[in-house]
């Protein structure tokens, strides 16, 4: 079972505030950057199949310009571990699964300059959702880039809320094609095996403003859409 962590994220961006709404202040103002890794790796030994999917992340959240808060960081790593019987009959398209490991923490992808590579060093306590067993599971895995960055378009929106308010955005990503290698020790055994060759890095950099019209007096949440 695929499971991904919702990524978020971005660095400082110079927005232009429209004219017919530069008297008043920001009600949020938002930037994130945020690079992510993912990898998956699938084992056999004997009927048993070993699906494995990390998902792994480093976040930065600055806060409104004027308010006192620090730079927000965070990491956040997902790990499924999923045991299929493959001498089993099948159960609709998929074998029947024996163990269904997961985890979440807080612990943080580490990059190297222009995201060329990445390691995650972690010890997680999973649960096998299936039987209710537990086991520390550490997981040390490296991503190297194997080609160049892929841009995806920037987008500059300017939306209007009528009588509300204005809200501006802006994003500029890109991602890379790796190859992850490493182990992910279950039980004593390394569930990762071999290099994944279709891994992925990504780098997401986005920043919302969003300024209330000076007559609306009503709750603005707008930002929280992009």
């Amino acid at each position: 079972m695929l499971r991904k962590l919702a990524p978020s994220v971005a660095l400082v961006v110079a927005l232009l505030v429209p004219a017919t709404a530069s008297a008043s202040t920001p009600a949020i103002y938002h930037t994130i950057e945020g690079r992510f890794a993912g990898a998956y790796f699938s084992s056999t030994d004997g009927c048993y199949q070993t699906d494995v999917w990390v998902s792994a992340s480093s976040t930065k959240y600055a806060p409104q310009p004027g308010v006192s808060d620090k730079l927000n960081k965070q990491g956040l790593t997902s790990l499924s571990i999923t045991v299929y019987d493959t001498c089993a009959p099948l159960e609709g398209k998929h074998y029947p699964a024996v163990a269904d490991w997961f985890a979440q923490t807080s612990d943080e992808l580490v990059t190297a300059p222009r995201l060329r590579s990445a390691t995650l060093d972690a010890l997680l306590p999973m649960t096998d959702g299936m039987s209710g067993a537990t086991e520390n599971v550490a997981v040390h895995l490296g991503w190297a880039a194997t080609g160049v960055a892929h841009p995806h378009t920037a987008r500059n929106n300017h939306l209007r809320f009528p009588g509300e308010g204005i809200v501006n955005t802006h994003d500029n990503n890109f991602s890379l094609s790796a190859i992850a290698s490493g182990t992910v020790m279950l039980a004593g055994v390394n569930v990762a095996q071999g290099v994944d060759e279709g891994a992925t890095l990504e780098q997401v950099k986005a920043s919302c403003m969003e300024v209330g019209y000076p007559h609306w007096q009503g709750d603005t949440y707008f930002c929280f859409g992009f």
